[in-house]
């Protein structure tokens, strides 16, 4: 099923550090990917399904206009900065991967993009696992949430969090980067 972009080029501009200089199309290419796979995983196919046939029809029911403003748009777009931060980064030139500065073009360390992506998909996670605890708690009012209908349906996930754990010695790990002792 083709999907409508849910998130147009003035709600990343509006909900986001994103500027008006910004070139949204790098953004406007990850949406679609986005809503595939991130956005699909927490609502399963039924209920995105639903939601995407009533966003083309431009007649969101209220319950959905809810979902959609309270926790998956803001995933969305958390999602989508997480996937085109590389793209920001990076520029694909004739003399190879470089990253725009005032100057001109320096390479970054890997380590800046990890932790600038790691931020935003944290966030992400974050809004995500919001999302499916409001469905879960409000299961009677998303029955396509819980019943899915399509053999190659996808569903649901329960747990959003995808962060690595890391284990620092006998007395302490860390969930991304908060420490935890034991």
């Amino acid at each position: 099923m083709a999907a409508t972009n849910w998130i147009t080029e003035d709600y990343i501009k509006k909900n986001s550090v994103v500027t008006e200089a910004t070139d949204v199309k790098i953004l406007i290419s990850s949406i679609d990917w986005c809503q595939d796979y991130y956005i699909k995983k927490i609502l399963g196919s039924n209920l995105w399904n639903e939601i995407n046939d009533e966003i083309e029809a431009e007649s969101v029911s209220t319950a959905n206009r809810t979902l959609l403003d309270e926790w998956i748009l803001k995933a969305l777009l958390k999602y989508v900065l997480y996937e085109s931060t590389t793209d920001f980064f990076i520029k694909y030139m004739n003399k190879g991967l470089l990253t725009p500065t005032a100057d001109g073009y320096t390479t970054p360390s890997q380590d800046s993009i990890d932790k600038a992506k790691l931020e935003i998909k944290n966030k992400a996670e974050w809004y995500s696992q919001q999302a499916t605890n409001f469905l879960m708690a409000n299961n009677s009012t998303y029955p396509k949430y819980t019943i899915q209908t399509e053999n190659n349906a996808v569903l649901p996930e329960s747990n959003a969090f995808k962060s690595p754990l890391y284990l620092e010695d006998d007395n302490e790990f860390r969930i991304g980067d908060s420490p935890f002792r034991k």
